[in-house]
């Protein structure tokens, strides 16, 4: 099955894992709204209820990666659905 790359502004961020084209580099990622923290003029609430004059916007985590300043770094422009796994031996009568 041949990829069918779309812009990354069209992906889903709703904890499905897609694959990212990020340079080149393919990765597979989901989409983390508690990263890539911004500072803001106006405090805001966090998530937690407290003012802060920080806010997330959120960013692409690679699985696996549980430091915010690796994932930080992932840029992705394109996306694609996880391909569908192999047939275990066997299975398909072969």
């Amino acid at each position: 099955m041949k990829a069918e790359w779309k812009l990354i502004d069209t992906a889903p961020k709703d904890g499905t894992t897609i694959l990212v084209c990020a340079g080149k580099n393919i990765e597979p990622v989901t989409w983390d709204k508690d990263l890539n923290e911004q500072y803001v003029d106006e405090p805001v609430l966090n998530k937690y209820g407290d003012e802060t004059n920080y806010m997330t916007t959120g960013g692409w985590a690679a699985n696996g990666l549980t430091s915010h300043e690796e994932t930080r770094q992932l840029n992705p422009t394109h996306w694609d659905y996880l391909p569908e796994l192999p047939l275990a031996a066997g299975a398909n009568g072969q």
